[in-house]
Parts: structure tokens; sequence; C-alpha cells
């Protein structure tokens, strides 16, 4: 756009006012994108983490919008109860396997 004839104080001009309303419609549409592909990243299995590097959005709002959008699944969930359920598993056999050195070291 050329150059504006500044207008009395308080005045828009009607092109530019268009195209103010047409910036604000677009950040709010580029919002509801960033909040859409936050969540499906996180659903397709990226962590917060990675989400929060590439987007640059902070950790806990990339966790906030992902619950919003449907993050964690029901899968994803039920994924993750069954690592901590190994790693507990694990973990218990470990401290088993320490607690019989230890027995035995006192033998």
């Amino acid at each position: 756009m050329g150059v504006v004839t500044p207008q009395r104080k308080g005045v828009v001009p009607d092109a530019l006012a268009d195209r103010l309303r047409a910036a604000v419609a677009a950040q709010s549409e580029a919002v509801v994108e960033l909040h859409a592909a936050i969540a499906a990243a996180l659903l397709a299995g990226g962590s917060v983490r990675e989400v929060e590097r590439i987007s640059g959005v902070p950790r806990n709002t990339v966790e906030r919008w992902g619950r919003r959008g449907g993050w964690p699944s029901a899968e994803q969930k039920a994924q993750w109860a069954e690592e901590k359920r190994r790693r507990d598993e694990l973990a218990e056999k470990l401290d088993a396997a320490r607690r019989q050195l230890d027995e035995q070291g006192e033998q």
C-alpha cells in the first residue's frame, strides 16, 4: 500500500481498518491452528519437550493445550500405565537381587 495521507485524530482510513480486521481474523485462525497442531503432535506420540522445542511454546502451555485437544488418548494412558508397571516390576526384581547379594555378603 502506498503512502496514506494522515487523517484527523481518531479516524482510521477504511483501507487500513479493513487491513486491521483481516490481520485480527488471521491471528485468531493461526492461534486455533497452533492449538490443534500442538494437540496433534502430542497425540501422534511427540514428547512435550520436543513440541516445546519445535514450537517455542512453553511446556506448561503445551500440556494445557494438549489436554484441551484430547491428549493423552486412552491408548497413550494405557501404554504409559503398562510401562510404569514394567519399570516397577524391574525395580522390585533389582531390589530383591540387592537384598540377596547383601545377605550373601553377610555370611
